[in-house]
């Protein structure tokens, strides 16, 4: 048993042994005469029993609620950062299969993919938001800007 959890049991047998004390001394003939009614009495006895049943949950039942959630977040960011690894590992092997295809493919129909991809882009401009709006033109300036670097390699 670690310290903490020495500390919590001799709290909450402290606690309880506190509530256990009021209600024995609240059931002495001379301090029900001092209270004058059976109504000021069941009041003191009840507010020494939810003090100590609120103690207790504030001691035990809190703290692993706290505890639970915080193993809920980490976990969920645990998947997080392995779904992220997954993609990365599924775009390097995507990558590597995309550069076999290009290798595959003649002048002619790299020039024709490349045309659908940037329809393709063109069209899927009008259902993203927070990206740069680029049209035909600049995606066809940015094309040609390539080749002669491709060409230099």
């Amino acid at each position: 048993m670690s310290t903490l959890q020495r500390m919590k049991v001799l709290t909450t047998i402290a606690l309880w042994v506190i509530a256990a004390l009021v209600v024995i001394r609240a059931m002495e003939p001379e301090v029900m005469r001092q209270l004058s009614s059976g109504d000021s009495v069941i009041g003191f006895v009840a507010m020494a029993l939810v003090l100590a049943i609120g103690g207790t949950f504030l001691f035990w039942v809190l703290p692993e609620m706290k505890r639970m959630e915080h193993a809920d977040k980490l976990e969920k960011l645990d998947s997080e950062t392995e779904g992220e690894k997954t993609k990365r590992r599924g775009g390097a092997r995507s990558d590597e299969q995309l550069a076999l295809l290009f290798e595959l493919l003649d002048e002619a129909e790299r020039e024709t993919f490349k045309e659908r991809l940037q329809q393709r882009v063109l069209d899927n401009l009008r259902y993203s938001e927070g990206e740069l709006p680029y049209t035909g033109a600049t995606l066809a300036a940015l094309l040609d800007e390539e080749k002669p670097q491709r060409r230099r390699d």
